[in-house]
Parts: C-alpha cells; structure tokens; sequence
C-alpha cells in the first residue's frame, strides 16, 4: 500500500525516500510480551546472521541468561526453541 498523503519520518528521515531493501534491516519491534520461533537460540537472536557468538553470548550475559542456558542445555546456541523454551524464557523474564 502506498502512502497517499502525509509523511512517515524516522530520526528525521522520510521513509518513502528509502527503498524497502534499505529500511526493513534498520529498523525493528520490540513486543511488549516475549515472543521466541521454533528454531535454534542462535536463530532467535540473531535471525540475519550478522553477530559472532561470543557477541551472542555477550548479550546472553548482559540479560543474565548465561547460566540458565548452559545449565539447560549443552547444545549452547543452536539449542533448539519450543513451546518449553518459550515458557523458561517468559518465566525467567517475569521473576
């Protein structure tokens, strides 16, 4: 759908002056409620690939999951996620 009238800016920037190839990685959604996929850690954190793991678990660390996942799971990163997975995460995030 394209913009009829008005103006979409972002930090400024008119974003019907930006290819959507441009603008999709830039920007992002943060869900008020935790929201994993089906697939490995490494994936839901870093689904575009553009991240080393020590980055990855750096941001674990951060976050204080570092120790809850190795305690969980030898698979580290490619663990894999599932409805369990979900319900650790939404229960670590709450307490």
């Amino acid at each position: 759908m394209e913009l009829t009238e008005g103006q979409i800016t972002i930090d400024g920037v008119d974003v019907s002056k930006i290819g959507l190839h441009d603008l999709r990685p830039k920007i992002s959604i943060i869900p008020q409620n935790p929201i994993l996929f089906e697939g490995s850690l490494r994936h839901n954190l870093d689904p575009l690939t553009h991240y080393k793991d020590d980055e990855l678990w750096t941001a674990l660390e951060t976050v204080q999951l570092t120790s809850r996942i190795k305690a969980n799971s030898e698979a580290g990163l490619d663990s894999a996620v599932s409805t369990q997975v979900v319900g650790f995460f939404t229960t670590q995030m709450s307490t």
